[in-house]
């Protein structure tokens, strides 16, 4: 077998390290910001890590900048059959059945009106992708949430300081924000590296390929 994918009932998903060791997560991580520029690896972290909660049995709400987003994790899921893609408000009543709901950049406020009627909102796991492009308010509708994961670029988004403010239990950095101050020493990174500065621990994490 590849030592790169894990098999769950024949699908395939990337493995996460957290120095050099097999990393599960789970919703305890969470919530959780990922501040990665474009290229630097964190696009794919970040899907990995959905993917991964995906196959704990999670629910997800997913917001991505890009389609790529979700292709990839079709890929690492193929859930084809439990998901839907909302670009329409007659779609909205048939999502609150589906286990994965996509919501593509185009309709944010189909995003923005789900969070608000998904009577399972408390459980899902909230995926807001690229939010360096998309406005405030997206933030502001799911910052109180609990189960959530922010990926992006904190350094071109126009509330970083609003994003930082908020209290994460996780953070991961594929490199220092230069919007703010940390208030730790930022290790040097290798392409496509993150490092996990948590409530629980600290350390290096890559996707083994």
């Amino acid at each position: 077998m590849n030592s790169s994918v894990f098999w769950y009932d024949g699908h395939m998903s990337k493995q996460i390290l957290l120095d050099g060791v097999q990393k599960q997560f789970s919703i305890g991580d969470l919530p959780m910001l990922i501040h990665a520029k474009e290229g630097s690896g964190g696009s794919l972290f970040s899907v990995s890590l959905i993917a991964d909660l995906y196959h704990e049995g999670a629910k997800i709400l997913f917001l991505s900048g890009y389609h790529m987003a979700r292709d990839e994790f079709q890929v690492q899921t193929s859930s084809a059959g439990d998901s839907i893609l909302v670009d329409d408000e007659s779609q909205l009543k048939e999502a609150h059945s589906k286990r994965v709901i996509f919501v593509g950049k185009e309709a944010p406020e189909l995003f923005i009106q789900l969070v608000k009627s998904l009577p399972d909102i408390d459980e899902r796991v909230i995926f807001f992708k690229n939010f360096e492009l998309f406005d405030a308010s997206i933030f502001e509708t799911v910052q109180d949430l609990q189960h959530l994961i922010l990926m992006g670029d904190v350094d071109t988004a126009s509330n970083s300081d609003q994003l930082l403010l908020k209290s994460w239990t996780s953070c991961v950095y594929f490199s220092e924000p230069t919007s703010h101050q940390l208030d730790f020493t930022l290790p040097s990174l290798d392409q496509y590296q993150g490092y996990l500065h948590s409530k629980s621990g600290a350390g290096f994490l890559t996707l083994s390929v």
